[in-house]
């Protein structure tokens, strides 16, 4: 299933990536450093960073499964990432840079008072954790269909590879990265797509799969006003995801609201680029029949999240499945290591330091803030674990359960707290 080309690219991207965390380890001198960079990096840094922490290996697991099932509908969500990040371009991002703050809770108690913001830190811990867990699980599924082992043990090796990686470098080690890791994602993916391209006539041997207009609303919609219902709610919950409070931390980095604006503006570009090449590799293995059970028997039910994988296999030469390995492992890094450094600055800052050990030095914070992010670490392991163990549920759900029954509640407030430079704190 794999060759020794393969297994030496992913082996040399882990080692790589470890080697990175070291490179910056001296970089950072505070938590000023260790979250945010000290505020001193470039917009091509950032706008890669924000486009590699928005997504993750899920996209090439539970989203191409859906659309290796339902054709172009799953598309829908990453075009609205890209009008998403054109507002944050417009209005938004100058605006998160100039909170001048560490994390984006500390702008959250400047809006809301303490109280608030320790609410906001607890719920944020438990849903960014769980958020963690869903992102590591969706990338084992796509190593575990690569490699042959089971999903436990995938969760297992990935997990503590990212933890490691995140605990080791700061700031500048995770964006840097995140940099890296875009320009394979965009390799690769342009590969595949290309790949798959020379070997149809036209798309429309693809898109012919799919009968009338379920190649837009995807099987087992009978009436379009629900699926015009969907379309709003998903175009609301992706702006909203985009600017709020909560994701300044992906502007806090850069050095001023121009390289903030020209940051949201490349993320929105690197979108544009991932919804066109992205969902035709699954779509091509749908209407190429390739039978998925069959040839990922270990995924059972879950077969179709390994649709993208199965278009590699079959149309890329040897080497290039452990590319995507690492390109998978990339793009769940990026988000994984974000999310845990999140929860930890949030931690450290807002309930550490005023809660716990008010007199922290800096040394102490620091110190605090790797121990945080090595236990977050083992509590996303544990949930994804847990995750492979739930059944009757997609991963594709998942997401989306997820986002809209916790999150949206959450970000409304920091949207409009975007707009009110304090508020009533019970508000």
């Amino acid at each position: 299933m794999i060759s020794g080309y393969d297994i030496s690219a992913i082996v040399f991207y882990f080692l790589f990536m470890v080697l990175l965390g070291f490179v910056f380890r001296k970089q950072v001198a505070n938590t000023s450093d260790y979250f945010r960079g000290g505020g001193k990096m470039v917009w091509w840094m950032a706008g890669s960073s924000a486009f590699m922490t928005t997504f993750s290996a899920w996209t090439f697991t539970g989203a191409a499964g859906k659309a290796y099932i339902d054709g172009f509908a799953v598309v829908w969500i990453f075009i609205f990432n890209i009008v998403g990040y054109l507002v944050c371009a417009r209005i938004f991002a100058p605006r998160f840079r100039q909170l001048n703050v560490i994390t984006p809770m500390e702008a959250i108690r400047q809006r809301y008072g303490a109280k608030t913001e320790r609410f906001y830190t607890f719920i944020y811990m438990i849903t960014g954790l769980m958020g963690g867990a869903i992102t590591l699980y969706a990338v084992s599924i796509f190593i575990s269909a690569v490699i042959g082992i089971n999903i436990q043990l995938a969760i297992v090796i990935t997990g503590a590879a990212v933890v490691f990686m995140t605990i080791t470098g700061g700031a500048w080690a995770v964006v840097s990265s995140d940099f890296l890791q875009a320009l394979l994602i965009v390799a690769i993916s342009v590969v595949t797509f290309i790949a798959v391209m020379n070997n149809v006539d036209s798309i429309t041997d693809i898109t012919d799969h799919w009968q009338g207009t379920t190649l837009w609303t995807g099987n087992g919609i009978h009436y379009q006003e629900i699926f015009l219902l969907w379309i709003g709610a998903i175009f609301i919950q992706r702006v909203i995801d985009m600017n709020n409070i909560g994701q300044s931390v992906r502007f806090l980095c850069v050095k001023d609201s121009a390289q903030a604006r020209k940051a949201a503006y490349l993320t929105a570009l690197l979108f544009a680029f991932g919804s066109i090449m992205w969902f035709i590799p699954p779509m091509w293995s749908a209407s190429a029949g390739i039978d998925l059970t069959s040839l990922y028997p270990q995924l059972g039910g879950k077969a179709n999240q390994a649709a993208y994988l199965s278009a590699v296999q079959m149309l890329l030469p040897a080497g290039m499945v452990g590319l995507v390995v690492s390109a998978m492992f990339a793009a769940t890094m990026s988000t994984l290591d974000s999310r845990i450094n999140f929860v930890a600055a949030s931690f450290v800052k807002s309930i550490y330091k005023p809660m716990i050990n008010k007199d922290a030095t800096e040394v102490e914070e620091l110190r605090a803030s790797r121990i945080a992010t090595g236990v977050m670490g083992l509590i996303v392991i544990g949930f994804a674990l847990f995750l492979n163990e739930l059944r009757g549920i997609s991963l594709f759900s998942m997401m989306i359960i997820f986002a809209g029954l916790v999150n949206i509640p959450m970000m409304i407030p920091q949207t409009l707290g975007m707009f009110i430079k304090r508020n009533y704190s019970p508000a």
